[in-house]
């Protein structure tokens, strides 16, 4: 029998092939493949909840395989980045010790800022949902937390006092890094979550997604609140290029029951790609592990199925009423070609930061997004007779079919048990099409570093 990782693989090749039309360099990029249901509400009535859904793909660095998940943020580490370059300077030991403390003073007041800050607008949300008011967080805080000024005062000031010195050590060329420092901050940079700056923009975060999909979660992320507890904040900016237009053009194909987006076909006698064509080492290991197991009520993990995939009667369709692919670009705070100069002019000792181990060894450049799969799996007859009969004994079990989950109501999913229908005299199970306005995430592809 064809392995689980064969049966991927073929799956991954047919989708690569049907969005990337051959305009992929598996020399500098990667493919991440959802492995699990990934509704993402890009299509929501509000903007401020389409930021946050962007901020959160465009922001998470993949870890380093072909199963998408999270290794970590990209601004966080790109502001540690700054931190590490080295650019030698003046040789007078004297300023060291100066600029050690100074930094340590700006770590501390840095630190205690962010969580300052984070209580604060946790009050000053709380305090709108209590009393039903509109005030202003900055009106708020100047008689309510006035610990929040203070803070932020303190901040900006040991953070001056650091950049005087490093320019001091270094010259004139350290105001290069002192600007890239200042456009990722959070007092005044792409991290202030409390006002508009040049590099932020405004989201709306704890929105849920409409009927007809499980709520948009992301890998690393909680499920979101009720929409009814939406809070209002600022993220650092990001853009994913030409949805909109797509995603309006996906609804009309919805509406007049089209299915424009493709479709992938797996069988027994499709071809799969290596992992190397998607960018992969060869020791990279497996894909979304079971090809197709039943979950119990309030399990993660479920019944492993074995299916016959050799047999000729086997395949594997999913067609999509929409599909593409939509570049990911980071706000005026990420410095690409500043990467590029210093990645190679670091302090000793720092964090490794490129490569297969480094925390910014992949940087997110373009989403794959579907939209309304449609699933038909045919199996032979005896796989079939057993996976229908395992199914009805059931009455409470959900399905994981690769990166389609359906009916558990315990994580996100693409639809639910009465979505799945079944079809004897061709043994076929068909899943959906799912009318939703929420699209899946299937991948991100990555340019490595």
């Amino acid at each position: 029998m064809t392995t689980t990782t064969d049966v991927w693989q073929k799956y991954a090749t047919e989708l690569t092939n049907l969005v990337t039309a051959g305009q992929f360099d598996s020399n500098s990029q990667v493919i991440s493949f959802a492995g699990t249901t990934l509704s993402v509400d890009l299509g929501n009535a509000n903007a401020k909840v389409i930021n946050d859904v962007v901020y959160n793909i465009a922001n998470t660095i993949p870890a380093y395989s072909p199963s998408y998940a999270a290794k970590g943020g990209l601004i966080s580490s790109y502001a540690s980045f700054l931190d590490a370059i080295d650019l030698k300077g003046d040789p007078n030991p004297n300023l060291d010790p100066e600029i050690n403390n100074a930094t340590t003073a700006f770590n501390n007041a840095q630190t205690n800022f962010i969580d300052v800050q984070t209580k604060a607008y946790s009050a000053w949300a709380n305090f709108k949902t209590a009393s039903g008011s509109d005030v202003s967080f900055f009106t708020w805080v100047q008689s309510n937390y006035p610990v929040y000024i203070q803070a932020k005062s303190t901040l900006q000031a040991t953070e001056s006092k650091l950049q005087q010195l490093n320019i001091q050590k270094y010259g004139q060329g350290y105001q290069i890094i002192a600007n890239a420092i200042n456009m990722v901050s959070s007092s005044s940079g792409a991290l202030d979550i409390t006002a508009q700056t040049p590099y932020n923009m405004a989201v709306a975060s704890g929105a849920t997604a409409p009927a007809g999909s499980g709520p948009a979660v992301l890998p690393g992320e909680a499920p979101q609140q009720p929409a009814s507890q939406l809070v209002d904040s600022y993220a650092p900016a990001y853009n994913l290029n030409a949805f909109t237009t797509k995603y309006q053009e996906w609804q009309a194909a919805s509406t007049n029951n089209q299915r424009t987006g493709g479709t992938i076909s797996v069988s027994s006698s499709s071809k799969a790609s290596q992992w190397s064509q998607f960018g992969w080492s060869a020791n990279v290991g497996g894909l979304f592990g079971d090809f197709l197991s039943i979950v119990g009520a309030g399990s993660t993990s479920g019944q492993t199925t074995t299916f016959n995939t050799q047999s000729e009667s086997f395949g594997l369709e999913v067609s999509f009423t929409g599909l593409g692919t939509f570049q990911l670009n980071q706000g005026k705070w990420y410095q690409a070609g500043l990467v590029q100069d210093y990645k190679n002019n670091l302090k000793p000792n720092s964090p490794d930061f490129f490569g297969e181990h480094g925390s910014m060894g992949l940087i997110p450049t373009e989403a794959i997004v579907g939209f309304e799969p449609e699933i038909t799996l045919t199996l032979d007859q005896a796989d079939y007779d057993k996976f229908v009969q395992t199914w009805q004994a059931n009455a409470s079990a959900s399905l994981n079919l690769g990166p389609f989950r359906l009916g558990s109501a315990n994580v996100s999913t693409y639809g639910s048990r009465q979505d799945i229908n079944f079809d004897a005299s061709s043994r076929q199970i068909k899943i959906g099409p799912v009318k939703s306005t929420v699209p899946l995430l299937l991948g991100v592809i990555s340019t490595k570093i």
